[in-house]
């Protein structure tokens, strides 16, 4: 999957592994929810190949087919009260999913659709607009506050990565009035910083692509919005250096010929 390497262990025990550095080899679990597949922190290191020959090697590999997407780096936390689980609470969590037992942890799918309106989620508001979307806003400075687009997938809520806005009034009215708002019962779990990815993408492919929530209810893939200035950003920079080669030899002929 993508630059990853992952191994059944057995039961619901996933293993990835990943090149790193010159010549090392990281390693770490996975964890499956929904069609989700979290890619939890390195727990081990030890001396490898080059990277060439690694994803040479994950190539000879069939494709991971069991989830849609992947994330790495991801906060998961309760809605009920906020809490962040833990790395042995996902995996707990994904132990009951895979064999489907009933419990209070079950990664179950709710059939209660959020109104219209705005809800309390720990710290964060969550806000369903009238064409169905859902955005978030929350963690407020004293004159910004962070916001961006939020969706649905099984049980869990995620929380897109947000940017700072113009936000007038303090942090303790936007707590206060945080308190009056319903609380947020449509999913057990949100997740914050991460950007979902295609588990399809192809070895070696450059700038693997994040999904906006409206893309991803669609079933659309496109590239968020940091990567396509990160790579217009980085193609002019490389028509400006050779912009500037060429110039420099146009100079350098004619200071040649002109014996200034």
């Amino acid at each position: 999957m993508d630059e990853y390497q992952l191994s059944d262990i057995g039961g619901s025990e996933l293993r990835w592994q990943a090149h790193a550095g010159f010549a090392a080899v990281v390693e770490g679990r996975c964890y499956k929810l929904g069609d989700v597949l979290f890619i939890g922190p390195p727990l081990m290191e030890e001396p490898g190949g080059f990277k060439g020959d690694f994803l040479d090697s994950l190539k000879c590999l069939p494709a991971w087919e069991r989830t849609r997407f992947y994330c790495v780096n991801a906060r998961l936390s309760r809605c009920s009260n906020g809490q962040r689980l833990t790395w042995e609470e996902v995996a707990a969590l994904a132990a009951v999913s895979a064999t489907d037992c009933y419990s209070g942890e079950k990664l179950a799918i709710h059939c209660e659709i959020p109104q219209t309106g705005n809800y309390r989620l720990g710290k964060h508001e969550v806000i369903k607009d009238e064409d169905g979307s859902l955005r978030w806003q929350g963690l407020p400075g004293s004159r910004s506050i962070k916001a961006g687009m939020a969706f649905i997938l099984g049980d869990l809520l995620f929380l897109e990565p947000g940017l700072q806005k113009p936000f007038p009034r303090g942090r303790e009215e936007f707590l206060n009035r945080l308190e009056l708002l319903p609380q947020w019962i449509a999913t057990n779990y949100f997740v914050t910083q991460t950007m979902l990815r295609d588990c399809q993408k192809s070895i070696g492919e450059k700038d693997a692509p994040s999904l906006h929530a409206s893309e991803i209810v669609k079933g659309r893939r496109i590239h968020d919005s940091a990567n396509i200035a990160w790579k217009m950003t980085k193609s002019w920079s490389r028509h400006l250096s050779k912009g500037l080669a060429v110039l420099f030899q146009w100079l350098k002929r004619h200071w040649d010929r002109g014996g200034y």
